[in-house]
């Protein structure tokens, strides 16, 4: 998460070196093999499409920001590129795991992505939906962008970038030419990429300075800068130019004996000069090795708590978002033999999503998932591991977005059926709207299933919290049924109070509400598919098969198939029929107390009224409810099997 200052302090020993295969300038260090830092590789693509887009003349940084599709195809080009100059891609490795140290740092960054959505809320009291590509389909301009573009201060700064571009990428290239390459490690990824580098003899390409502090780096181990890279045409070629670290000749210049005692003194002091830090790590030399702040500071630089050797100890992470796959690392170390009793400390960092900060946490939906998810990864351990429920009962302490804060919320851990039976009600309804749209001629039949399911629940929750809010009008905006305001209208109520379907920001809140919905069903998805890998096909299929709860989870598409901003969701709504895709939401209207029948008419109107949803309090609802209390009451009780798979069912 880098040392404030320290890429400054190196600057002035940056060598040049050429990206290629090719014999050149022996002046410049020829760079054939990379080790790519997967984080740093993405946010690095994703900076250089905000500026390019930026440039465009869009109105605010929001609705400037690349689609999921973009930021894949720019990926794709930017690695071809690569090999295009004669460079051979060894790995590119992601973060499955964050150290307890660094835990403070994401929850400030955390904080700062959430101030900056306020300031863009504040500022933009109107937002317009003007996406230069709603769909996801145009992908022009990506070598431009990549190589033409320069970042510039924070324009370029990702504070505000969706919520899944890493497991976005991640899911892209598992599916590319380079999956071979793609992991995800139970550590952080540069911690990984120095060894790795070292038994290869290759460079590691990355944004992050703190790489060169790792001892596992070959003696001509060389770190190369992503910010750096340049494509420069010399005659009737191009050529890859970039910037790089060459730690071994910058001690010798230096005359240290190693970069840490550096690396630990301006850690420690942010503001002196460099001179004052380069002459105390020279003075304390002979005494950090006795200095225990100094060890707990290096051992973060030598060879990873869990080396490549030792990989095949932990959980196989191949299927996990970097979340997920934390908190899997996570119980990996709590199960541990040299774990502490009652140690429990498990953590879930939940991301930014672009909403209106104004109002309610998106988190809150789709809550029942990821509780489920979390219970059957420490239920799976437990039972592996062959141990008791510990006391007291550990938690998943999650971190998300509340009111103008950052706040934690604890989901509680145990034997008990409650939270998977939860989620077992939830995907029962998915069900249903995945047959519903079985028979669309349309490709995005299973994405235009899982939207409206997500829509569905988001809506029946917000009932039974007794929330009134999203008018009728809104939902039939998100759904592409009714045109958006016009610019004209939005002017017309400039300095009256605006309403849901004017300001913009509630559809976008509409459209996040949905997407934590979907990817906690993700994150389940990913749980299960997990469980069905360690249990093995054979024990899965004499229970049955795989549960119909993952058989509906099997057809999620891809995050950017689905996770679309408003505009991509109405466009891809869009290609259905009108009438039969209100009879696909027949459910939603009907539950929310609305007429569905009347939604075909909302199309001819320009601005309607806001029908607000109530909380239906009739007799006819409570006496549902009863009447599937006394059915569950009624039911015998049930054996509980240790397997992990009935529970789904």
């Amino acid at each position: 998460m880098g040392i404030s200052r320290f890429s400054q302090d190196l600057r002035p020993y940056l060598e040049r070196c050429v990206v290629t295969s090719q014999l050149g300038n022996d002046l410049d260090l020829r760079i054939t093999r990379l080790v790519i830092d997967g984080p740093s590789l993405v946010y690095h693509v994703y900076s250089k499409l905000t500026t390019y887009r930026l440039g465009t003349g869009l109105m605010t940084r929001l609705s400037s920001l690349p689609s999921y599709a973009q930021l894949n195809a720019a990926v794709d080009c930017f690695i071809s590129d690569l090999e295009s100059s004669g460079a051979a891609i060894q790995h590119i490795y992601f973060d499955g795991g964050l150290p307890l140290a660094k835990r403070p740092i994401r929850l400030e960054r955390l904080e700062k992505s959430r101030a900056q959505l306020q300031f863009e809320r504040l500022a933009n009291p109107v937002l317009n939906f003007r996406y230069a590509d709603a769909d996801g389909q145009n992908q022009g301009g990506v070598g431009e962008a990549l190589w033409q573009t320069r970042s510039k201060g924070t324009i370029a700064s990702t504070d505000l970038a969706a919520p899944f571009i890493v497991p976005a990428v991640i899911e892209h290239l598992k599916k590319s030419k380079w999956a071979s390459a793609v992991s995800v490690v139970p550590g952080e990824a540069e911690s990984f990429c120095a060894p790795a580098a070292r038994a290869s003899n290759t460079a590691v390409l990355t944004n992050d300075s703190d790489l060169v502090l790792f001892e596992d780096l070959a003696s001509n181990g060389a770190v190369v800068l992503l910010h750096s890279l340049s494509l420069v045409a010399t005659g009737d070629a191009r050529v890859l130019q970039a910037q790089c670290w060459r730690p071994e000749h910058i001690v010798e210049k230096l005359e240290l004996d190693t970069l840490l005692g550096l690396g630990f003194e301006r850690s420690k002091d942010s503001t002196a000069l460099f001179g004052t830090v380069l002459q105390r790590a020279k003075n304390s030399r002979d005494t950090r090795t006795e200095d225990l702040d100094y060890i707990a500071f290096s051992s973060q630089f030598y060879a990873p708590s869990r080396s490549t050797l030792q990989l095949s100890e932990c959980s196989d992470l191949t299927g996990f978002d970097p979340r997920l796959a934390e908190l899997v690392s996570q119980l990996d170390e709590q199960f541990a033999p040299t774990a502490q009793p009652n140690s429990f400390d498990l953590h879930m960092t939940l991301p930014i999503l672009h909403e209106d900060v104004t109002r309610d946490s998106s988190w809150s939906y789709g809550k029942p998932l990821r509780h489920a998810a979390y219970c059957l990864l420490f239920l799976h351990k437990l039972k592996s591991s062959k141990e008791v429920i510990r006391s007291p009962s550990p938690s998943v302490t999650e971190s998300s977005r509340k009111g103008q804060r950052i706040s934690q919320d604890l989901l509680p851990m145990s034997s008990s059926h409650e939270p998977i039976s939860s989620a077992k009600d939830h995907i029962s309804q998915l069900s249903q709207h995945l047959t519903a749209t079985s028979t669309l001629a349309t490709p995005p039949a299973p994405a235009i299933g899982y939207i409206l399911w997500a829509l569905h629940t988001v809506i029946n929750q917000r009932l039974a919290a007794g929330k009134q809010s999203f008018s009728r009008n809104l939902v039939e905006q998100f759904l592409g049924v009714a045109p958006l305001p016009s610019e004209r209208s939005q002017r017309a109520r400039a300095g009256l109070p605006l309403s849901d379907e004017v300001n913009g920001w509630t559809l976008l809140h509409l459209n996040a509400n949905v997407q934590a919905v979907l990817y906690s069903a993700r994150m389940l998805k990913q749980t299960v598919d997990f469980l069905s890998k360690e249990q093995g096909e054979h024990q899965v299929r004499s229970d049955g098969g795989i549960t119909k709860l993952a058989q509906a989870l099997d057809l999620m598409p891809p995050i950017q198939d689905i996770f679309l901003d408003p505009l991509g969701t109405r466009t891809m709504m869009q290609r259905v029929p009108q009438e039969r895709l209100i009879e696909m939401a027949c459910p939603i209207f009907d539950g929310a107390g609305w007429s569905s029948h009347d939604a075909s008419n909302t199309s001819q109107k320009d601005t309607a009224e806001p029908e607000m949803m109530v909380v239906r309090k009739s007799k006819k609802r409570k006496k549902g409810t009863a009447e599937q209390q006394t059915e569950k009451s009624a039911e015998p009780s049930k054996f509980k099997s240790t397997n992990l798979f009935d529970m789904l069912v």
